[in-house]
């Protein structure tokens, strides 16, 4: 099964506000499906756009309270304390293929130097999505309280 636009969106769907609904709900129905190098590989390169989406949105008016930055980041810390996961089933995944001998390296790496380089690479990009996860979950705990300036006034509630 692979993924195309037209699984996400449709004529009906023109409510902006609705896509990430949508999109959410989309990738969970993907989760019982049958998987695919093409689906993985294209919900991946989701993935990235959307970091890359949410870096324009921000300055195009994509922010305009201190909770969406809130959530946003609680949002993406999640999206962090996954990826080490994530990383060591593609490690293992490369480890196991390699052991068996269904790998070829172009730089003619012997098997147990590439074996010592997924690893070291492996263990080196699941500490950075920790210390990413931990950053984040810290830049999410100073915005949870934050408000636009003289909300609390309007609103009839001490600062």
């Amino acid at each position: 099964m692979t993924i195309t636009v037209s699984d996400f969106v449709s004529d009906s769907d023109s409510d902006s506000a609705r896509l990430p609904a949508l999109l959410t709900a989309r990738l969970n129905a993907l989760a019982s499906a049958p998987y695919c190098d093409a689906d993985t590989a294209g919900v991946a390169g989701l993935a990235a756009e959307t970091v890359r989406y949410l870096g324009n949105a921000v300055p195009r008016d994509g922010v305009t309270a201190p909770a969406t930055v809130a959530a946003v980041t609680a949002d993406l810390s999640l999206l962090a304390s996954r990826l080490p996961a994530l990383v060591s089933v593609l490690g293992g995944w490369l480890m196991y293929e390699s052991a068996a001998g269904r790998l070829d390296d172009d730089h003619g790496r012997p098997p147990a130097e590439l074996a010592a380089e997924i690893v070291s690479a492996s263990s080196d990009a699941c500490q950075s999505a920790r210390e990413l996860a931990r950053a984040l979950n810290a830049l999410t705990g100073l915005t949870e309280s934050l408000h636009a300036a003289g909300a609390n006034e309007a609103s009839g509630t001490a600062a």
